[in-house]
């Protein structure tokens, strides 16, 4: 199987399952936080402290969901860097020592190469190893900050509400 380590999109749909995983956890969570009510007599710190350990369990659940993934395009990553890396080690070592005219022209030809490859592994390296998206860690941080948000409009509702 060929993966292309610039193109990401067709771990995505892995990324989006991870995520809805993480949404439905956080869903749990919003519901307990619902029927519960942790902050209507005031704050609870170890209601505060079980939301908390939800959120980190919410966002462990998006990452290992991925991990698998994120395993083979490091892998994939590190198996081209090596492989563009011994292509600049070679060019280095082929290098002409530039004296002559025809040796100039190999000069040139070996240095454009090598600032292709230069090029290419800086972009390598700049790759992603993990095939979420900007929008899904966003979602991921707002559920995962929904339900202390859920908790404290209850808490600011009740108090409205009573009096």
């Amino acid at each position: 199987m060929k993966i292309d380590i610039f193109d990401l999109s067709p771990f995505e749909p892995i990324a989006r399952y991870s995520l809805v995983m993480a949404l439905a956890f956080v869903g749990g969570s919003i519901i307990s936080v619902l029927f519960s009510n942790p902050l209507a007599g005031g704050v609870d710190l170890r209601a505060l402290a079980v939301y908390a350990v939800l959120a980190v369990v919410a966002v462990l659940v998006f990452f290992l969901g991925m991990r698998d993934t994120h395993r083979v395009l490091a892998k994939t990553k590190k198996e081209e860097l090596k492989t563009v890396d011994r292509k600049i080690i070679g060019l280095f070592r082929s290098l002409p020592a530039g004296e002559e005219g025809a040796q100039n022209r190999d000069f040139e030809a070996a240095a454009t190469e090598l600032n292709l490859w230069s090029a290419y592994e800086k972009r390598l390296k700049g790759a992603r190893t993990w095939p979420y998206n900007t929008g899904m860690m966003r979602a991921l941080l707002l559920s995962v900050c929904l339900p202390a948000a859920t908790s404290i409009a209850q808490h600011f509702l009740v108090k409205w509400i009573g009096g």
